[in-house]
């Protein structure tokens, strides 16, 4: 059985952890000192708060759900850095690229797994801005189709 050829980016893990505790960190000054700010004075305005505190929380989830992902001719093997399951290509039913943030790709699986049906990484390579999709959404449609080809019985 081939070695799995990891896709995603090797910064996931700094995505996954750091970001996410320095954005609540963050989050929790800017609390911390609007508290302070509004007591002395009424210098800014509560939508300014409710959208930090929205955008905070988005950005903390949005990276908190990152997988390490890895790709054989039949399968993805994701990770969330703590357990590792395998997804047959066969059970996937699309690939598509967040605009969005991190420009990060999605694969939505047919079937529920442990991770949800959705499984959200950052790719290998840089991000060509000036192109509509990121290659590795191309390579893994293209995957995804071999492998359905290859499972059906004629």
């Amino acid at each position: 059985m081939p070695q799995p050829r990891v896709i995603s980016s090797p910064y996931t893990l700094v995505f996954k952890v750091v970001f996410p505790l320095f954005m609540l960190e963050e989050a929790i000054r800017f609390a911390v000192g609007y508290v302070e700010r509004t007591a002395q004075f009424r210098d800014m305005p509560i939508a300014v708060f409710a959208v930090w505190i929205a955008f905070a929380t988005w950005w903390f989830w949005s990276c908190v759900g990152l997988k390490r992902v890895a790709l054989t001719d039949d399968a993805l093997h994701v990770s969330n850095f703590r357990r590792e399951i395998v997804v047959p290509l066969r059970s996937v039913e699309d690939v598509q690229q967040r605009r969005l943030g991190l420009n990060a790709i999605v694969v939505h699986v047919a079937g529920d797994t442990d991770f949800g049906k959705r499984i959200t990484f950052l790719p290998k390579g840089r991000y060509r801005f000036l192109s509509w999709t990121h290659p590795m959404v191309d390579r893994l449609r293209d995957a995804v189709a071999a492998a359905k080809r290859a499972g059906v019985v004629a």
